[in-house]
C-alpha cells in the first residue's frame, strides 16, 4: 500500500503535548493525499491492518445465531464494503505519540462491535444515551484507572482530563504505563490510552491543571459536564470545583483508593447539599492553597473521618514525614476504584443510581479469613455482680477491737472526708476505690472492677492512688479537729486496703498546722497539661517541695534546659514502647475520653479537652486508636511520630521531678508523700502534671525482669532506663524511680477532670 521510510524518531517528540490521534477516509482523495504527505515526511510509521478480522468479527456479530459459510462471509463483506475496496473502508488512525498507523472499522460499525460483549449488561439503547454523556475528570494519579474503565465501557461520548503533573517513577506503583512515558503529562498520557482504546471518543486536555482561570472553561465551553469525577490532591481545588458543580448541578464522584470507598455527591439532584457532605463547612477555600503535608493529612482525615480509614492507611498517615513523604496508594486500590467510580457514573447517567453518600467495598473485610480481635482475652474479669455484696460482707466481719478507742462521726463528716478522699489523682482517672462506713470505722477497698493496667504492675498504680486518696483524708480529718488512725493491711490482703477510725486531736503537731494550710489545696489540686514558654523556678521553690518528704526519700529536680531536652527525648522514647504494646496501648485509649458527652456520661477517664494536643496530635490518636494499626506499624518498624507529644510535653516543663525510694517500698506510703508535694506544688503557684508512664514501666523491668515485654523493648526500655540513669545520678541497687512529674508555670487548665458521685464510691451499712 505505501512506501514507508526505516524507523527514525529525530522529527517526533513523543513527550509532546499531542494527544488527538488523527483520521483519514481513504475513501476522500483529499485525505489520501493528507496522509501520503504526512508519510512522506515522518519516518518509522508502522502500519497495522486487521481491517479484514474485524469485518469479520463484525459480520459474526451481526449474525448471532447463525453459523456462516466462507462463501457467505464473502458475500455479507462485498455488501458492506458497498463497492469500496478494502483500503477505503473504514478509517486510518495515525497515532503520532507512537508512530502507529492502524485501520479500523467505520464509527457506527466500530462502536457497535467494540460495545457488542457489554450487551445486555449495558443495553444497544442505553449505549446510545451514554454517547451523549460529557464527563470531567480532575486528577489522573487516579483518576487515569476511572478514566480508561469509562473508556472501555464507552461511559461517555466526551471527556475532559486536567492534570499539571508530569509522570514519575514512583507514580508506577499504581498507574498502568511504560517507562518511556516517563515526563508526561498525565493528562495527556490518559488521553493518548483513551484514543489508542477508542479513537472515535472526544477527549480535551487541560494540561495545567483546574484553576480559577479556566475552571468555567473546563466545566462549560462546548456543553455543560454532566458529571465530574474528583481525584485531585489539592484540597482548594477539590472545594473550587465542588462549589462549582454545585452552581451547574453538576454531580460529583470522588474515588479514595482506601477500602474501596466511594463518595457521590448529588448537586444535581440537590442543589442545596452541602459540600462534602458538611465536613469541611467551617473550612475557608483560601486557607487551603499550598498545605504541607501535615495539614493535607488533617483535611483529608476531617473530609473522609478517621473511622472510614482501613488500619493499614491509618498506620501509613502517622508515618507520614517518619518513613514516608505523603499517603500510600496501591494499584489494587486504584483499579478497584476506577471500577467502581466507572460503575457509579455509569447509573447515575442512566438514572439506574440517585443518592447522595459514602460506600465501601472493602475487598479485605468482604474476602479474609476469619476475623480475631487482638483485645478479645486483654482485661477478662470474672467479677460477678454483687462484689459490693462481699464488701460489705468483708467489713461486717472486721475485728473492730483493733479500734477499741474511737470517735463515732456525725453522718456529714464522713461525707466531707469522703468527699476530699475521692478528690485524690488516679492513673487515668480510674478512681479504683470504694469506701465502706461501718459503725464508727472506715474502710478503703481497691475497687475489683476497676481496669488492671499494664501501667498497673503489681497494682502499683492502685496503691498510689489509694495512699494518695488516704492523705486526703488525714489533711481534711485534720482540718477537722480529728486525728486520725490507720491500720494498713498487706498487699496481699487486697481488695481491703486500710483501715481508718477517728479520734479528737490532743496535741498540735507541725504536721498538723501543715494540713491546714494544705486542705485549702485538696479541692483546687489539678492535673495541668497546659503548654507554655517555659519560665525557671526559684532555687527556694524547688527546696521547699524537697523538704516535704522525709529523710528515707530523695526528691531530685532537673531544672536546666540541656537535661530537659535529653529527658525528652528519653520519655519519648518510653512512650512509643507503651503505646506500641499490645495492654499498653489498650489501657492509653480505654481511658481517653473524646468528648465533653463521654466524659461527663462516665465520670472516668482523661477528658481529652484536659490535654493541651493541637489538633494534629487529636486526629493522630484517633489514628492511632485501632489496635490493628499499631500491630501494623510495629511490622515495618513505625511509630516514631509518637515521641512528638511527650517531647514537646517534656521541653515546656520548668523542671522536672523524680522521687525516688528505697526497693520494696510500699506504693500507698509513696502516694501519700506525692500527695503532699502535689498540694505543696499548687500551694506555692506551680503548675503539676504526673510523667508516670516511665517510672511505672521502670519498675515492671526492674522489679518483674521485663515481665510481659519481648525482647526488644526489653533492650530499648533498659538503654532508656541507663540514659534516664546518667541524667539523675541515682543507685539503682539502693533506690528506683517512683514518681516523675513536671512543674511550669502555666494558667489553670479550663477543664478538670470529673469525679464518679459519691454513691458510686461510698457505702454506710
Amino acid at each position: 500500500m505505501f512506501k514507508l521510510a526505516p524507523a527514525s524518531f529525530e522529527q517526533l517528540d513523543v513527550k509532546s503535548t499531542i494527544y488527538q490521534p488523527l483520521l483519514f477516509d481513504l475513501s476522500d482523495v483529499s485525505d489520501m493525499q493528507d496522509l501520503e504527505r504526512i508519510l512522506s515526511v515522518e519516518q518509522g510509521v508502522v502500519v497495522y491492518d486487521q481491517i479484514k478480522s474485524q469485518i469479520r468479527e463484525l459480520i459474526t456479530c451481526q449474525n448471532p445465531t447463525q453459523k456462516l459459510t466462507e462463501t457467505e462471509y464473502e458475500s455479507l463483506s462485498r455488501k458492506l464494503l458497498n463497492g469500496f475496496s478494502y483500503q477505503e473502508y473504514g478509517k486510518w488512525v495515525l497515532y503520532p505519540w507512537s508512530k502507529r498507523l492502524v485501520h479500523i472499522l467505520p464509527e457506527k460499525e466500530f462502536v457497535q462491535l467494540r460495545t457488542s460483549r457489554n450487551h445486555f449488561k449495558i443495553t444497544p439503547q442505553e449505549q446510545a444515551v451514554l454517547a451523549t454523556k460529557k464527563v470531567g475528570i480532575i486528577g489522573l494519579s487516579v483518576g487515569k484507572s476511572v478514566a480508561l474503565t469509562m473508556a472501555m465501557e464507552r461511559s461517555f461520548g466526551e471527556i475532559r482530563l486536567a492534570d499539571f503533573d508530569e509522570l514519575d517513577l514512583s507514580n508506577l506503583n499504581r498507574i498502568c504505563t511504560s517507562i518511556h512515558n516517563l515526563g508526561t503529562n498525565k493528562a495527556i498520557l490518559t488521553a493518548r490510552e483513551i484514543a489508542e482504546i477508542d479513537p472515535y471518543l472526544s477527549v480535551k486536555c487541560f494540561i495545567k491543571g483546574i484553576t480559577a482561570n479556566n475552571i468555567d472553561d473546563f466545566f462549560e465551553q462546548d456543553g455543560t459536564l454532566d458529571l465530574l469525577i474528583e481525584e485531585c490532591d489539592d484540597f482548594e481545588i477539590k472545594l473550587l470545583a465542588r462549589e462549582k458543580a454545585r452552581s451547574l448541578k453538576v454531580p460529583v464522584v470522588m474515588d479514595t483508593s482506601d477500602r474501596g470507598l466511594v463518595d457521590v455527591e448529588r448537586f444535581d439532584l440537590e442543589p442545596d447539599r452541602a459540600i462534602f457532605h458538611g465536613k469541611l463547612d467551617n473550612i475557608n477555600r483560601a486557607s487551603l492553597g499550598n498545605l504541607s503535608n501535615e495539614q493535607k493529612v488533617l483535611v483529608a482525615l476531617k473530609m473522609l473521618g478517621v473511622d472510614t480509614l482501613s488500619p493499614r492507611m491509618k498506620a501509613s498517615m502517622l508515618e507520614i514525614n517518619q518513613q514516608i513523604k505523603t499517603w500510600p496508594q496501591l494499584a489494587t486500590s486504584v483499579v478497584l476504584g476506577g471500577a467502581i467510580a466507572g460503575n457509579v457514573s455509569r447509573r447515575i447517567f442512566l438514572n439506574q443510581f440517585n443518592e447522595s453518600g459514602r460506600y465501601n467495598v472493602d475487598i479485605n473485610e468482604l474476602i479474609c479469613d476469619q476475623y480475631n480481635d487482638l483485645n478479645a482475652d486483654l482485661n477478662k474479669s470474672d467479677l460477678s455482680d454483687n462484689w459490693k455484696e462481699k464488701l460489705v460482707e468483708r467489713a461486717k466481719t472486721y475485728d473492730l477491737a483493733k479500734h477499741k478507742h474511737r470517735l463515732y462521726l456525725e453522718d456529714h463528716l464522713v461525707e466531707e472526708l469522703i468527699n476530699a478522699a475521692i478528690l485524690a489523682p488516679s492513673g487515668g482517672n480510674a478512681q479504683p476505690w470504694f469506701w465502706i462506713q461501718h459503725k464508727s470505722i472506715l474502710f478503703l477497698f481497691y475497687d475489683p472492677k476497676s481496669p488492671k493496667t499494664f501501667l498497673d504492675c503489681n497494682f502499683t498504680g492502685t496503691r498510689l492512688a489509694l495512699g494518695a486518696a488516704s492523705e486526703n483524708l488525714t489533711i481534711k480529718a485534720n482540718k477537722l479537729g480529728l486525728s486520725v488512725n490507720v491500720e494498713l493491711l498487706k498487699p496481699n490482703q487486697a481488695p481491703l486496703t486500710a483501715v481508718f477510725s477517728f479520734n479528737e486531736i490532743s496535741d498540735v503537731s507541725e504536721r498538723i498546722m501543715d494540713n491546714e494550710i494544705l486542705n485549702e489545696f485538696i479541692s483546687l489540686r489539678v492535673t495541668n497539661r497546659r503548654l507554655v514558654k517555659r519560665v525557671s523556678l526559684s532555687k527556694e521553690k524547688l527546696n521547699s517541695l524537697k523538704s516535704v518528704p522525709s529523710n528515707e526519700y530523695s526528691l531530685q529536680f532537673v531544672d536546666s534546659v540541656g537535661p530537659i531536652y535529653e529527658l525528652s527525648e528519653i520519655l519519648g522514647r518510653v512512650e512509643r514502647i507503651r503505646i506500641m504494646h499490645q495492654q499498653g496501648h489498650k489501657d492509653l485509649f480505654d481511658e481517653i475520653r473524646w468528648t465533653k458527652e463521654e466524659s461527663e456520661r462516665t465520670k472516668t477517664g482523661v477528658d481529652l479537652r484536659t490535654v493541651d494536643v493541637k489538633a494534629s496530635e487529636t486526629l493522630a490518636l484517633r489514628l492511632a486508636e485501632d489496635p490493628e494499626v499499631i500491630k501494623l506499624m510495629k511490622d515495618f518498624g513505625g511509630g516514631a511520630g509518637f515521641d512528638k507529644m511527650t517531647v514537646d510535653t517534656i521541653k515546656s516543663a520548668s523542671a522536672l521531678g523524680c522521687l525516688f525510694v528505697p526497693r520494696g517500698k510500699d506504693f500507698w506510703e509513696i502516694g501519700r508523700v506525692i500527695q503532699r508535694i502535689w498540694l505543696k506544688a499548687n500551694q506555692l503557684g506551680i503548675a503539676f502534671q504526673p510523667v508516670t508512664a516511665c517510672t511505672f514501666l521502670f519498675n515492671r523491668l526492674l522489679s518483674f525482669k521485663g515481665e510481659d515485654f519481648n525482647d526488644n523493648e526489653v533492650e530499648k526500655l533498659t538503654e532508656a532506663l541507663c540514659d534516664f540513669q546518667k541524667i539523675f545520678g541515682f543507685n539503682i541497687v539502693k533506690s528506683v524511680p517512683a514518681f516523675l512529674f513536671k512543674l511550669s508555670i502555666a494558667p489553670d487548665p479550663s477543664v478538670k477532670s470529673l469525679r464518679l458521685p459519691l454513691d458510686c464510691v461510698f457505702k454506710k451499712i
